[in-house]
């Protein structure tokens, strides 16, 4: 038998951005956020353990960056300034424990489970899976959803709340 260190557990990088293993946690969906869609301890704790179990890098689950993207219940948002200290918390605890986090930012269009969302998304075809006929977006949805993305992504770079950014992304 072989002493030599798995190659998934020798150190990686994404350009600048150093990993301490190759061991990367996909997003998913763990709802465990407020109704509105602020984070909380629970899944700042979650986070957390994950780094503490030896993740290289940790995605989180998908971050709604306005409400007409929310998804799911108690999903994670970035639509709000005021849940940035939130935010921050769970990257302060996955930094304490070694780890490296990234925000995915996203928006459901119309595969939302939230009942009476407005959902808004390219055409008004229903969608097949959650039975959702959303309104067309208009040429001014397109530039609000372009500039949601936007500054929810700057909120997940905010003092506080970041780590080390790289060519790759940033360490949220």
């Amino acid at each position: 038998m072989s002493n030599a260190v798995p190659r998934y557990l020798e150190p990686g990088r994404i350009r600048s951005l150093a990993l301490k293993n190759r061991l990367v946690r996909a997003s998913t969906s763990e709802s465990m956020a407020t109704v509105e869609g602020e984070a909380t301890e629970a899944l700042a704790r979650f986070y957390g353990e994950l780094a503490a179990g030896g993740a290289g890098l940790i995605l989180t689950g998908h971050i709604f960056v306005e409400p007409r993207g929310q998804a799911s219940a108690n999903q994670s948002g970035l639509h709000r300034h005021d849940f940035v200290p939130a935010a921050a918390r769970i990257v302060d605890g996955v930094h304490e424990r070694g780890g490296v986090i990234f925000a995915q930012l996203g928006h459901c269009g119309s595969q939302s489970m939230v009942p009476g969302a407005a959902t808004i998304a390219p055409s008004m075809v229903p969608d097949a899976m959650y039975d959702v006929e959303p309104r067309e977006m208009t040429e001014d949805d397109i530039h609000e959803c372009i500039d949601a993305f936007g500054a929810a992504a700057g909120r997940a770079r905010e003092p506080g709340s970041t780590g080390s950014t790289s060519e790759a992304g940033t360490d949220t």
